[in-house]
């Protein structure tokens, strides 16, 4: 039995009930806006997929350009996001607007980012250019082969906060956290 969670015991309102399970239900944040990942994509530098690594790491070609870091600090005016960065902003601020003007001629799918859109067109040919050094695995998206790569390496970096649980997937802890908020929800009258 998974002893119930701290946070959510007492808990008198449904809305509060509700917004206690987010950072459960997605522990992890994008570090560059702030969106919850809703598996472990990027997770090990916690950057969602609309945003890069190098973003973070971006060298200025000079004053002014888009990757130099300044002095001033731009924040959302949506959101709690900041950055010292403009362009980082221009690219937060898309997760707000809904605006996806990268669309794929071959079905509905749309992106804020011309990345994913990339990304995505490799459902449509097939390309798998990522592949295991371990086994026959390939797939088209890196997040993808860094979480098979754990099935090799035996690596479950997902904890439970509560118990001693761990695995290799996010969604697996998802799951395991879910179980015992209902069974917790329930045993105090909340679900």
């Amino acid at each position: 039995c998974i002893p119930p969670l701290p946070s959510v015991v007492g808990l008198k309102s449904e809305d509060t009930h509700r917004d206690s399970l987010l950072p459960l239900l997605f522990p992890f944040t994008c570090r560059l806006c702030g969106i919850p990942l809703e598996d472990e994509d990027g997770s090990t530098a916690q950057i969602c997929a609309k945003c890069t690594l190098d973003m973070l790491t971006k060298d200025s070609s000079g004053p002014n350009s888009p990757g130099e870091r300044g002095d001033k600090v731009y924040t959302c005016s949506a959101c709690p996001f900041l950055t010292h960065y403009p362009n980082h902003l221009a690219r937060h601020m898309k997760t707000h607007s809904g605006e996806k003007p990268y669309k794929c001629p071959q079905c509905d799918y749309a992106s804020a980012h011309f990345d994913n859109l990339k990304r995505h067109h490799r459902v449509h040919t097939g390309e798998k250019p990522y592949k295991c050094h371990l086994c026959d695995y390939a797939c088209g998206n890196l997040a993808n082969l860094k979480r098979h790569q754990r099935v090799h390496s035996g690596a479950k970096p997902f904890q439970c906060a509560v118990c001693s649980y761990s695995c290799n997937q996010s969604m697996n802890l998802k799951r395991h956290m879910l179980r015992g908020l209902l069974l917790c929800c329930q045993t105090n009258g909340l679900g």
